[in-house]
Parts: structure tokens; C-alpha cells; sequence
């Protein structure tokens, strides 16, 4: 995945498991992308995602790595389920980048987390 998703690095002996107890969100992103011929099974892990977007982004404000590469991975492959007539790929895009704007003093101060200065790049279009 790190070779079309260069943004988030998952190393091939990571487990659904795994991601399910440290990267929640990023596994929900990743469910719903790779359910794309299964229609029903999409929606249902659609409908997951957006509402663990809107519960602790929007609502509680929450800010981590896999909040931003979640949303990151849902953005560069879930282009089928955004709903073009009211720009939502826009908002969602916007959010990722709202979600990264602080982490550019972090990232300055701790520059050795790569996957953190990865998935900023991304947002800023470096």
C-alpha cells in the first residue's frame, strides 16, 4: 500500500487486529476502499467511517496521525461515494488540512517521525 498510499506506511505484517487497536480509523478507511465491488458492504463501512469522522473530528475536535491518514486514504480512493453536487470532496479535503495545520510546529520540533511529515506533506501538496 505504502507504494499508492506513500502518506501512510503499514508494514505488510501489520494485522487487521492490529489496526483495529492503534489505528482504528485508518482500518475503517481502508474497509471501505477495499469493499469497492461489494456495494452493500461499502455503504455499511461508509456509513462507519462518516460517522467516526463526524463523532470525534467534527463534534469532540479530536486530532491524531490516524485521524489525518485515515481521511487521507478515504480522499485518495473513495472518490465514488463523495457527493459531487455539494463539493463534499472539498470539505473533506479542507478538514484533512485543518486537521494538519498544528502538527507543523510538531513536525519542525520532531522531524523523526516520517510518517507524521509524510502525511502533512500530502495535505500541503509538497
Amino acid at each position: 500500500m505504502s507504494r499508492l498510499c506513500p502518506f501512510v506506511i503499514i508494514a505488510d505484517t501489520t494485522t487487521a487486529e492490529a489496526l483495529l487497536h492503534h489505528h482504528p480509523f485508518i482500518l475503517s478507511a481502508i474497509l471501505v476502499i477495499t469493499t469497492a465491488y461489494e456495494v452493500p458492504e461499502q455503504n455499511a463501512f461508509d456509513a462507519v467511517f462518516r460517522e467516526m469522522l463526524a463523532k470525534t473530528v467534527i463534534v469532540e475536535g479530536k486530532r491524531s496521525l490516524d485521524y489525518l491518514q485515515g481521511l487521507l486514504i478515504y480522499l485518495s480512493w473513495h472518490q465514488t461515494s463523495f457527493r459531487h453536487e455539494n463539493a463534499q470532496v472539498f470539505q473533506l479535503l479542507h478538514m484533512a488540512i485543518g486537521k494538519s495545520e498544528p502538527g507543523v510546529r510538531w513536525i519542525s520540533i520532531n522531524n523523526s517521525d516520517r510518517h507524521a511529515s509524510r502525511a502533512w506533506s500530502y495535505c500541503m501538496g509538497w
